[in-house]
C-alpha cells in the first residue's frame, strides 16, 4: 500500500534519471484513515488525486510528498497505533488524519511529543485546541461556528426551548457545554438531552422516542459525527422521507465547472478502485486542500536530511514501542503550514491560532429530492438569503414537516392527550373574580368569575388548541388553598399545577420564583375615602359658574343699545331695572313705557332671559350635594395624624405598600369584604373604623359600583403591574397567552366581562371627578340656545323700531289739535 502512494506522490526514478533531472527529495507523509467506511475510501482517493493534481501544476518542485497510508479500523486503539508506528519506524514528518475527534487525540498528543504536526481535515470537535496540543493544525471548521448558525436559525424563528439529540460517544457530550454556551446568551433553554448509543437496539430507541413524544417541546437539535451527517444525499429514500421537513446546516462550497470536474474524476476513479459508489462531501475538499497547503509547506521548507529524528526520547514506565525521537524539522514545517493562504476547492485556505477561519455556512431543508437551499449563515452577520448579500435576511420558502408552510409553533400538546392542570384559589372573599359553586345533582364544581372568563377568553385566543381542566390547589395537610402565596408555590415548588389563574398581583418577589404572563387589569394601589362637602364657599362656587356667563350677558346688552343710540345713563337703568323687576315690586313700571329710544319688545326680552337664567341657576345649585366642593385627604396627612386605614385579609403584597407608604403597623386593619370596608369607613378612625381603605383597582372598581356616590377614591397613591396569570419558570406558554391578552384586552368581549362581574365607571362616577361639574353644567354651551333667540328676537324688534322711525305716522284730521299727544323727553334719572 504504502509503495502504490509513492508511486502516485509522483517520484518516478528511472524517468528522472534518464532525463537527467535530478530527483526530487522524497517527503514522508503519513495517513491515518477508517478505510473500512465511504468516508475513509472516499477521503483516500481525494488525498491521492490532491498529490496528483498538485505535481501536475507543479512539476517544477524539489520535494514530493511520499504517502504512507495505515488503516485505523474506527477503533481508537487502531488509531494509536498506527500513529507510533508512522512515527517509530518510518520517521514520517508529518501525519495527515485521522478521521474522528476521538481518534484526533491521542495521535494529535503522539505528534505533539514527537513535534510532528497533525492535519486534520475531519476533527471539528473543540476539546482539540493548538493552545493545548500546538502542534495540532485543524484544516477544517470548529464545532462551534457551526452551534453559532444553529442558535441564529432557532432565535430567528423565535424557539425559546430545544430538545437536543447526540451520540452517547465522547465527541456527542464533550459539544453540550459549548451548545449551552451558544443558547445562554440568546434565551434559549434545553428542556431534555436525549443521548443515542451507537450501538443502541430498535427497542431503545422507540423507548426514547415514545419519551419525546410525551414533552411539549417541539425544536429538536440533533448532533452527530460527521459519518452520518454526509450521507444525506446517499441515504434510503424511505430515510429521507422520515427527515422531511427538517432544517441542518453545512459548509457553504459555490458550485463552478472546476469542482464539478473534480468530483466527476474522483466519483470515477472509487468506483473503479473499489466499486462503491456514493456522493463527494465537504471532507473530501478539506482533505484535497489539506494536501496542497502541505505540499506547498514541504516544498518551502526543503531538503531532508537523513538525521531527521536524531534526539530518541525515553518514556517512564513505557515499552520500546513509544521511545519516539524528536523531529528537527517540525517547528519549521508547522510554521509554514500555519502560514498557508490560498483559494482551494472547499474555499479560503486561511489559518489563525492552528485552525481553518469560520466560512459561510449553507442552511437546507431536506425535501424529497435530498435538501433545498433556503439561505445562509455569514460569520459576523447572520442569516441572509444570499451568501454575500447581508441586506436580505429572509429566508426562503421552507417546507416543514407534515408538508405545512406554516412555521411551527415550538411546541405543542403531548401527543398522549394530557391535559394542563390549572390551579384556582377556593376562598370566601372578592367570588366576583373566582367563583367556586358546587352542583348538587352531579357533585361536580362550577367555575366562573372575571378571572376564570378572562382565563377562557385568552386560551380562546390562541392559534391552537390547548385541552385544559381547573384544579383546585391545595395546602399541606390537603385542604384546598385560598392564599395566593400557596398557589405560586405550587407551581413554583411542588409543581402539582401548570399554571395558576385568580386575581394575583405581578409582584418582584413572586417573580423570582414563577413567570407572570402580561397583565390583563389596570394596576395600581388607590385610596377609597368616605365623601364630605366643605359648604363654606358656596357664595364662590356660584361666583364662580355664573360670572363668565352674565357678565358677557350683560356686556352684549350694553354693546347693543350703544349701536341703537341708547344714552349711556339710560343703560344703566336698563339693566338695574333687571333685578328690580324679579327683587322688588315698588319699581316704577310706568317709566319703562316712557323710553323713548328702547323697544319695550327688548326690555320684556331681557326679563324673560333673566328669569330663565335665574331658574338654571336655582336648578344647577341645588339638585345635588355632589356640586359643592369635596373635602381633600392626603396620604401624607393619614400617616403623620396616625390615622387607621384598611386593607383586605390575604393581601400580603398590599401590606408591605403600606408599610412602604411610612404606615406604621398599629394603624393598619384587615377586612374580608366590600361590606366591612362600608361598616369601617362610616365608623370613621376616631369610632373604631378607618379613615381610609387601601386596595388595587379591580377591588375598588367593585366597591364603588356597590356603593355609588358614598364613597371616592384618590390615586393611585402606588403604582403596581396588575394581575397577571402564573407559570413555571421557562413555561412555553407565557409568551403565546401574553400576546394573546392584549388581543383581548382591547375586545369588546373583554368590555362585557368586565361590566358583567366589575360594573361600568359610567354607570356611577366617582364623586371626585364631579366637583367642577357646575361650570360645566352651567357653561357657554347651555346658555347658548337661548342667546341666540335672544339675539334673533333685538334684531327683528329693533328693525321695526327702525322702520317705524323712518316712516312719518299721519296725523288725524279728526283730532283736535290741543288734544294730540305731546311726547316729552323722559330722563329716567328723574
Amino acid at each position: 500500500m504504502d509503495q502504490f502512494f509513492a508511486n502516485i506522490g509522483g517520484i518516478d526514478k528511472s524517468a528522472a534519471q534518464s532525463n537527467g533531472a535530478t530527483t526530487p527529495t522524497p517527503f514522508n507523509v503519513g495517513v491515518i484513515l477508517d478505510l473500512d467506511t465511504w468516508n475513509g475510501k472516499l477521503t483516500n482517493t481525494c488525498i491521492s488525486v490532491a498529490v496528483q493534481d498538485f505535481y501536475a501544476a507543479n512539476n517544477h518542485y524539489q520535494t514530493r510528498l511520499v504517502l504512507h497510508t495505515r488503516n485505523s479500523k474506527d477503533v481508537v486503539l487502531g488509531a494509536a497505533f498506527a500513529a507510533m508506528d508512522l512515527l517509530k519506524n518510518l520517521e514520517v514528518q508529518v501525519i495527515v488524519g485521522p478521521q474522528q475527534s476521538s481518534d484526533a487525540k491521542i495521535v494529535a498528543e503522539l505528534g505533539n511529543k514527537a513535534q510532528v504536526p497533525v492535519l486534520s481535515f475531519s476533527a471539528s470537535s473543540p476539546t482539540i485546541s493548538s493552545n493545548r496540543v500546538p502542534y495540532f493544525v485543524r484544516m477544517t471548521h470548529n464545532d462551534t461556528y457551526q452551534l453559532e448558525a444553529i442558535a441564529s436559525i432557532i432565535q430567528a424563528f423565535g424557539w425559546k426551548e430545544i430538545v437536543l439529540i447526540h451520540e452517547e460517544t465522547d465527541y456527542g457530550n464533550e459539544i453540550i457545554p459549548h451548545l449551552m454556551d451558544s443558547f445562554q446568551g440568546i434565551d434559549i433553554r434545553i428542556t431534555y438531552r436525549s443521548a443515542i448509543p451507537l450501538f443502541a437496539m430498535e427497542d431503545q430507541i422507540n423507548e426514547e422516542l415514545l419519551k419525546l413524544m410525551e414533552m411539549h417541546t417541539r425544536v429538536f437539535v440533533v448532533h452527530m459525527s460527521s459519518s452520518l451527517a454526509n450521507h444525506l444525499r446517499s441515504m434510503d429514500y424511505s430515510v429521507i422521507e422520515a427527515m422531511r421537513g427538517a432544517l441542518g446546516v453545512k459548509p457553504y462550497i459555490p458550485w463552478s465547472r472546476d469542482l464539478d470536474d473534480f468530483r466527476i474524476r474522483v466519483l470515477r476513479k472509487i468506483n473503479i478502485e473499489s466499486g462503491t459508489l456514493g456522493e463527494l462531501n465537504v471532507f473530501c475538499l478539506q482533505a484535497y486542500d489539506t494536501m496542497w497547503a502541505l505540499a506547498m509547506a514541504a516544498e518551502r521548507v526543503g531538503t531532508i536530511t537523513n538525521q531527521s529524528f536524531p534526539k530518541p526520547k525515553k518514556y517512564k514506565n513505557l515499552t520500546g514501542l513509544l521511545e519516539l525521537g524528536i523531529s528537527e524539522l517540525g517547528s519549521r514545517l508547522l510554521k509554514e503550514i500555519l502560514e498557508s493562504n490560498f483559494k482551494g476547492k472547499s474555499g479560503e485556505i486561511s489559518l489563525v491560532d492552528g485552525q481553518l477561519q469560520p466560512h459561510i455556512y449553507q442552511i437546507i431543508n431536506v425535501v424529497s429530492q435530498g435538501e433545498n437551499e433556503i439561505g445562509f449563515w455569514i460569520p459576523r452577520v447572520g442569516i441572509s438569503r444570499q451568501a454575500y448579500v447581508t441586506s436580505e435576511l429572509k429566508l426562503h420558502p421552507i417546507i416543514w414537516p407534515g408538508e405545512s408552510l406554516l412555521k411551527p409553533k415550538g411546541w405543542t400538546i403531548p401527543a398522549n392527550g394530557k391535559k394542563l392542570k390549572i390551579g384556582y384559589p377556593v376562598k370566601h372573599t372578592s367570588s366576583e373574580f373566582v367563583n367556586v359553586n358546587v352542583n348538587n345533582s352531579s357533585n361536580g364544581t362550577v367555575l366562573s368569575g372575571y378571572c376564570i372568563e378572562v382565563f377562557k377568553a385568552v386560551m380562546e385566543a390562541l392559534p391552537y388548541g390547548v385541552p385544559y381542566e381547573f384544579v383546585p390547589f391545595q395546602v399541606v395537610d390537603g385542604e384546598n388553598g385560598g392564599s395566593y402565596k400557596d398557589g405560586v408555590h405550587e407551581v413554583a415548588f411542588f409543581q402539582n399545577h401548570d399554571a395558576v389563574v385568580g386575581d394575583i398581583t405581578i409582584t418582584a418577589h413572586r417573580s423570582l420564583f414563577v413567570d407572570f404572563s402580561f397583565p390583563y387589569t389596570t394596576g395600581g394601589v388607590v385610596m377609597v375615602v368616605l365623601t364630605k362637602y366643605n359648604r363654606s364657599n358656596n357664595f364662590l362656587l356660584i361666583f364662580e359658574a355664573f360670572s363668565r356667563n352674565v357678565l358677557f350677558f350683560l356686556f352684549f346688552m350694553i354693546i347693543y343699545m350703544t349701536i341703537f343710540g341708547v344714552p349711556f345713563d339710560h343703560q344703566i337703568a336698563q339693566i338695574y331695572a333687571i333685578p328690580c323687576i324679579l327683587l322688588s315690586a315698588e319699581y316704577p313700571f310706568h317709566q319703562i313705557k316712557d323710553i323713548k329710544k328702547m323697544s319695550k319688545v327688548n326690555v320684556l326680552i331681557t326679563v324673560v332671559a333673566s328669569v330663565v337664567l335665574l331658574g338654571i341657576l336655582l336648578q344647577v345649585l341645588f339638585e345635588d350635594n355632589r356640586h359643592l366642593t369635596i373635602v381633600d385627604v392626603d396620604v401624607k396627612d393619614l400617616v403623620r395624624s396616625g390615622e387607621h386605614v384598611g386593607y383586605q385579609k390575604g393581601g400580603s403584597s398590599m401590606e408591605n405598600v403600606l408599610k412602604q407608604l411610612k404606615f406604621d403597623q398599629a394603624q393598619l386593619k384587615v377586612y374580608n369584604s366590600p361590606e366591612e370596608y362600608g361598616e369601617a369607613l362610616e365608623k370613621g378612625s376616631q369610632n373604631g373604623g378607618v379613615a381610609a381603605i387601601f386596595d388595587e383597582t379591580p377591588y375598588i372598581k367593585l366597591f364603588m359600583e356597590k356603593y355609588c356616590g358614598k364613597y371616592r377614591r384618590v390615586g393611585p397613591v402606588y403604582q403596581m403591574k396588575g394581575f397577571g396569570f402564573v407559570f413555571p419558570r421557562g413555561s412555553r406558554l407565557v409568551s403565546d397567552v401574553s400576546k394573546a391578552i392584549s388581543l383581548v384586552v382591547g375586545d369588546e368581549k373583554m368590555t362585557q366581562i368586565e361590566t358583567r362581574w366589575l360594573g361600568s365607571e359610567r354607570s356611577c362616577p366617582d364623586p371626585a371627578d364631579s366637583i367642577s361639574s357646575i361650570t360645566r353644567s352651567f357653561g357657554f354651551d347651555k346658555i347658548s340656545g337661548l342667546l341666540v333667540i335672544s339675539i334673533l328676537m333685538f334684531v327683528f324688534s329693533s328693525l321695526i323700531q327702525g322702520k317705524a322711525s323712518i316712516t312719518p305716522r299721519a296725523r288725524p284730521t279728526n283730532v283736535p289739535e290741543h288734544m294730540q299727544e305731546v311726547q316729552p323727553n323722559v330722563d329716567l334719572h328723574q
